[in-house]
């Protein structure tokens, strides 16, 4: 109860200080069907299930490639990690092993558009086991992309709690 209260809180503080800087806040209801391709939490949620589901070291690379920038910072429970040992967290999960089940998200668009936030929540099953994380994402446009696709994840604050 206490994880959950902290992530709802830090969603409510983040939304309330973005509001207060003149930016649009939106809610997504997991129940109800994705939204187009082209929002935010579509873009999260579909580059983070495909990290988290690769079956390979090589998917698993290029899903990273696509998902993070290369300047990224991470922060997970608290502790700031480098995205290498981000990849061997993610690693040693067992690739192919994973599945991962949103249970909802807010994205907060600024005005200029230059960067966004985003919150997921979700429960990742690892061999039996649930994971339940709590994940803000800045994204941005990254001029060092390659492809069609700009958008990348420049910090990642992520909260994960084993709950069985």
């Amino acid at each position: 109860m206490k994880f959950l209260t902290s992530v709802v809180l830090s969603a409510m503080i983040m939304t309330t200080a973005f509001a207060q800087r003149g930016v649009v806040a939106a809610r997504v209801d997991a129940s109800k069907p994705d939204p187009p391709l082209s929002t935010l939490n579509t873009w999260a949620e579909s580059h983070l299930t495909t990290v988290i589901e690769a079956t390979s070291a090589t998917a698993l690379t290029a899903a990273f490639s696509a998902f993070l920038s290369s300047s990224v910072s991470i922060t997970v429970n608290e502790a700031a990690i480098s995205s290498a040992d981000y990849m061997a967290l993610r690693f040693g999960q067992g690739l192919g092993t994973s599945s991962v089940q949103y249970t909802g998200s807010i994205d907060v668009l600024t005005v200029a558009n230059t960067s966004s936030v985003a919150a997921l929540f979700f429960n990742n099953d690892i061999h039996g086991k649930t994971i339940t994380s709590a994940m803000n994402l800045i994204i941005g446009s990254d001029s060092s992309a390659s492809g069609p696709e700009p958008r990348r994840v420049f910090v990642i604050n992520q909260v994960l709690l084993k709950t069985n």
